[in-house]
């Protein structure tokens, strides 16, 4: 398997840690997605015949991972007394939690604790959402016939992520009356879901997946969608790419990628504030089908 460039750095740290314009015209955002306020954005998709590369985010993008991730947040911070032992709402999730990186949640959650015990506390809920993903990821409603629909064209597709690898080596510091805890999986939380999807085939097994942590950057850095570019070997202005949090939208747009958002988790205003070309529900909206030149699967 090729190394690229966030690999390397990752080897070197030992990693411990709407408005839609197609050919110049504009094209209404889907149904409901619309109603946030349509803002334009600086970069332009590239024509249905040019389009060579997707990039896609994985949480809450391919799957509505973020309930899972929701309530296992809830779950841990609760029994850890964490706001007096009152549960977060999902405001408070979307807010500080939601697409953003394990390391910098947990110093905003615990500043008071050592990064060694932070790192154990990452581990412990990211355990706990690999026990529950197997069963209880499914595809965003329209993703498969987007799959096959790529896969016809010969489109090359990466997916870019800032969930992180297992470090199996914490496991041995969890405490034994955690019961939700396993064994360590040999899978990374990325490659996890990939399989529970059956897209790990589709992604290269392995070979088109960036890691944000495994970046010299995680998002919001563009670094990871950069290094995703460079996997797939197609320049930005030939490919398009998915998101479905501020922060990962703001990546994708830093390495100039025209970027669907997906409001599977934040409002469309937000993900439009943060550079979106335009915000669908899910993969059947038609306003992507048309920049993709195909008949929309609702038509069908």
């Amino acid at each position: 398997m090729r190394l690229g460039a966030c690999h390397q750095a990752w080897a070197r740290r030992v990693l411990c840690r709407s408005r839609v314009r197609i050919h110049g015209r504009a094209v209404a955002m889907g149904s409901d997605a619309a109603s946030g306020t349509p803002h334009s954005s600086p970069l332009q998709l590239p024509p249905p015949d040019r389009i060579r590369a997707v990039l896609f985010d994985i949480d809450g993008t391919l799957t509505h991972s973020d309930d899972l991730h929701f309530a296992v947040f809830r779950d841990m911070l609760q029994q850890r007394g964490f706001n007096g032992g009152t549960p977060i709402s999902e405001d408070f999730y979307n807010q500080h939690i939601s697409g953003r990186h394990n390391p910098l949640i947990f110093a905003d959650l615990f500043p008071e604790l050592p990064e060694s015990e932070r790192e154990v506390l990452i581990e412990m809920k990211e355990a706990r959402f690999r026990d529950l993903a197997h069963s209880a990821l499914k595809p965003v409603p329209g993703l498969l016939h987007l799959v096959d629909t790529l896969r016809r064209r010969e489109i090359a597709a990466c997916a870019v992520t800032n969930a992180p690898r297992a470090n199996a080596s914490l496991f041995s510091l969890i405490p034994v009356f955690q019961p939700a805890l396993t064994q360590p999986h040999s899978l990374s939380q990325a490659e996890l879901m990939l399989r529970a999807l059956q897209l790990d085939e589709f992604f290269g097994n392995g070979e088109r997946l960036v890691i944000g942590a495994e970046c010299a950057q995680a998002k919001p850095h563009p670094e990871p969608y950069l290094e995703g570019l460079r996997r797939v070997g197609v320049p930005a202005e030939e490919t398009i790419a998915f998101e479905d949090s501020p922060s990962g939208m703001a990546a994708a747009v830093a390495a100039k990628l025209a970027t669907f958002g997906l409001s599977t988790t934040q409002s469309a205003d937000k993900l439009l504030g943060a550079g979106a070309i335009a915000v669908i529900n899910d993969f059947r909206d038609a306003a992507l089908w048309k920049a993709l030149g195909e008949r929309c699967p609702q038509d069908e």
